[in-house]
């Protein structure tokens, strides 16, 4: 049989031996755990990936396997980036800026701190991925959710095609009639951003800017009233008339120029101020840019509450970020004599001076616990 048929097939032989021990000696060099039925089924996609960079090694050969390898890889890469984009996502309004109110707009704008989310996002932005985080965003948007904050302190690099996709999801939001800004943007991608994108240094200073957004929209039958003359503010409120009067004569005014200073860390005078218009700006070092702010306060709204209760030296650093502001200083050492004179509304004021102190901690407990989220 093989003297008659050998001329059909005889001739194959030595190349099938060849391909075999070729063949063979391909397998012997996987590794044996991609042989693993267990490794197959824990990790499906490693897996089949493996082996799709082995199957074009053994075709075609290694140039083609490495290019294989490194589309692989890219491919690997980007999904992997695109799922984790999103790195916390708040709905519910949990994050609050620094920029404190006084109780009643507080009350008031806590309950509606709900139509602002916040979307942290992590890793670098290209195209694929800012596509994924941009439908993400629009698919857990909830109809109350009228801002939208990116939080892009995490995010190194945007490349052109990421910008337009964050060019066009400002767009879409906007045609739905919600406003949207981006946090922590380096100045470079900013300018690269365009004009349509709102930016801003940092978290806090968005959320700052989303809850002027909601005040701004409060009825003006639900805005608190004050006193034409209210110069002791949230720490005169409830002081009979007299009682105000005897000690807002102890008052001395002071004018605090733009970038100006009121006091540093380490100051050791103890007075009790009031804003009477402007803003206040406490932060960790002077000028506020190089520090971390802990806080601004605006009109009828007092600081330096903490020296002047308990004699320490100040804590913080504090002066006119924005614009001018006028101040009112209260003197412990006057504020004794008076509440010598006046026992039960010198306990009004202290009463007032707990309950600012009390607010502003658990606007620290709220922040703190965000952070450790």
């Amino acid at each position: 049989g093989v003297a008659v048929t050998g001329a059909w097939w005889l001739h194959w032989v030595p190349m099938a031996a060849l391909a075999g021990a070729l063949a063979l000696a391909g397998m012997l060099q996987v590794p044996g755990l991609m042989w693993s039925a267990r490794y197959a089924r824990r990790s499906r996609a490693t897996w089949m990936q493996s082996w799709l960079v082995a199957l074009v090694f053994a075709v075609l050969g290694g140039v083609s396997a490495l290019v294989a390898g490194l589309v692989v890889a890219t491919f690997v890469l980007l999904r992997d980036s695109a799922a984790t984009v999103l790195r916390h996502v708040r709905l519910e309004g949990e994050l609050r800026s620094r920029r404190l109110r006084r109780a009643g707009s507080d009350g008031w704008l806590s309950a509606r701190m709900d139509q602002v989310a916040v979307f942290e996002l992590q890793g670098v932005m290209s195209f694929g991925v800012a596509a994924h985080m941009a439908e993400q965003v629009r698919l857990v948007l909830l109809p109350r959710h009228r801002w939208v904050i990116l939080d892009a302190g995490r995010v190194p690099a945007w490349d052109s095609t990421a910008m337009a996709q964050l060019r066009a999801l400002v767009r879409d939001l906007n045609q739905q009639g919600v406003e949207m800004a981006v946090a922590a943007f380096d100045a470079e991608a900013a300018q690269h951003a365009g004009a349509g994108v709102r930016a801003f240094r940092d978290l806090d200073r968005a959320l700052e800017w989303a809850e002027a957004s909601i005040l701004a929209q409060r009825p003006a039958k639900e805005r608190p009233s004050y006193p034409q003359r209210d110069l002791l503010g949230e720490v005169g409120e409830g002081l009979p008339a007299a009682e105000r009067r005897s000690l807002e004569a102890l008052l001395v005014h002071q004018s605090v120029p733009a970038r100006g200073r009121v006091f540093e860390a380490g100051d050791i005078d103890h007075d009790l101020l009031v804003v009477q218009s402007g803003h206040i700006t406490l932060v960790t070092s002077w000028p506020p840019e190089e520090g971390l702010r802990l806080a601004t306060v605006g009109p009828g709204m007092a600081f330096g509450e903490m020296a002047f209760l308990n004699g320490a030296a100040r804590t913080a650093c504090a002066g006119a970020e924005r614009g001018p502001a006028q101040l009112l200083r209260l003197s412990r050492t006057h504020f004794d004599d008076w509440a010598r004179q006046y026992p039960a509304a010198a306990l009004v004021v202290m009463n007032n001076l707990a309950q600012i102190g009390a607010r502003r901690l658990a606007v620290t407990t709220r922040q703190l616990r965000a952070v450790l989220e």
